[in-house]
């Protein structure tokens, strides 16, 4: 009896023992199969996330491509319109020697070059630029090296079927700003290719200089001078302009027209030298800013926060700020050295507003010995502030200094 019963028992507990078995296993299969749902939806959610995101960016693209369309179309319709002759009003006509000073505003210019064949062929010319630091040639711009190495300068191509007489055939982009402080000479030459051809076969030669982009919304566009050369000659290279610093902000030309020799640009590197100025001593100058008087903006703006930048050849010193006045008191002493005629000196105010600084006036300096000497600025458009700004000044060479002169740099040793 003991062993049926105990059998029974053991029959009892294992069909028990089965029926949780096969219960656990069922359960099991049911959270394993939900678990795998899961996460084949969580799968499909990001693979259709993903999908929406790409075609997200596909939809921005094609609107990204649209505006630039748009905006190339617009630049293209400014720059053909640079192109146009007669387009603008008429400029300042230069003759051979004649300078023209360019306004401090003018940021960006395009030098436009063409000419007129006699003969009805087709000859090969080819405009260039050359940098200078005075007698020292320091890079060159031509159609196969279409850019200056600061990229200030860019040239916009060989014209090999030109010479209709109608528009430039050539058009080089200069960025005054951008320029390197280093060169303060551009020379503008044109060459004969074609080896049987020379300029007696070219007539009405021109210069002539656009501004591309200014602070000044008056003068964009705008052709502020042309130089036609009338005379031609059995040369097979013409000196056209030189572009010249006369501060460092200050740029001058100068038309030439001076006929001369060679098919490339590289001809006239040591050709163009009787053209060139002299490089000046290099001095040590020491400069007392004393105060300013009358620091006007303008009508909105009633105080300033003014302070300024010294420019002297490739150095520059800055000017403490003084917060909220039109009459400033720095009296600060500086020490500055370079090799240059000129001194600039820029008085700017800190915008809160704006978080910017803004350029009020300048007023530029011969360098020669002044003693508490009084000088009046004048704004972007060369002409005297509103409130007749004056700043004083003393400045003195300083003796105590021995100028090094390197091949790169100038530095000043005690």
């Amino acid at each position: 009896i003991i062993k049926i019963q105990t059998k029974w028992k053991t029959f009892i507990i294992r069909k028990k023992f089965l029926r949780l078995k096969k219960a656990s296993s069922i359960i099991q299969f049911w959270w394993r199969r939900q678990l795998f749902r899961k996460v084949a939806i969580t799968i499909q959610q990001k693979q259709k996330e993903e999908q929406q995101r790409r075609e997200k960016l596909r939809e921005r693209e094609a609107i990204w491509k649209k505006q630039l369309e748009v905006i190339e179309q617009i630049l293209e319709k400014e720059e053909r319109s640079l192109i146009e002759p007669g387009f603008f009003a008429p400029s300042a006509m230069l003759g051979k020697g004649d300078e023209y000073e360019l306004p401090d505003s003018v940021s960006k210019v395009l030098f436009g070059l063409g000419w007129a064949v006699a003969d009805g062929k087709l000859w090969d010319l080819d405009a260039s630029v050359l940098l200078y630091r005075y007698t020292e040639h320091i890079d060159d711009v031509f159609y196969f090296k279409p850019k200056s190495n600061d990229g200030a300068i860019n040239h916009r191509g060989d014209s090999r079927t030109g010479g209709s007489g109608i528009g430039d055939d050539e058009q080089i982009n200069v960025n005054l700003s951008k320029i390197s402080k280093k060169i303060n000479t551009l020379m503008f030459v044109v060459t004969m290719f074609t080896p049987e051809g020379n300029f007696s076969l070219v007539k009405n030669a021109f210069v002539r200089l656009v501004v591309r982009n200014t602070d000044n919304s008056k003068l964009r566009g705008q052709e502020l001078c042309k130089f036609v050369i009338t005379e031609s000659s059995d040369c097979t290279a013409l000196i056209m302009c030189k572009l010249f610093r006369t501060a460092p902000s200050k740029w001058k030309i100068v038309a030439l027209g001076e006929p001369s020799r060679g098919q490339i640009y590289k001809h006239l590197i040591k050709r163009v030298n009787p053209y060139l100025e002299l490089p000046p001593p290099a001095i040590a100058l020491k400069l007392t800013i004393h105060r300013a008087e009358n620091i006007y903006l303008s009508d909105e703006i009633n105080l300033l926060n003014p302070f300024g930048k010294i420019k002297f050849d490739t150095a520059k010193a800055l000017i403490k700020r003084v917060k909220q006045t039109n009459n400033p008191v720095w009296e600060q002493n500086i020490s500055i050295v370079g090799q240059a005629n000129f001194l600039q000196i820029d008085i700017l105010h800190f915008s809160k507003a704006k978080m910017k600084n803004i350029l009020v006036a300048r007023v530029i300096i011969a360098v020669c010995e002044v003693s508490n000497e009084w000088f009046y600025l004048k704004n972007l458009d060369g002409q005297f502030t509103k409130q007749q700004s004056r700043i004083q000044i003393s400045l003195n060479f300083d003796d105590k200094c021995v100028v090094v002169e390197q091949k790169e740099e100038i530095q000043i040793i005690d």
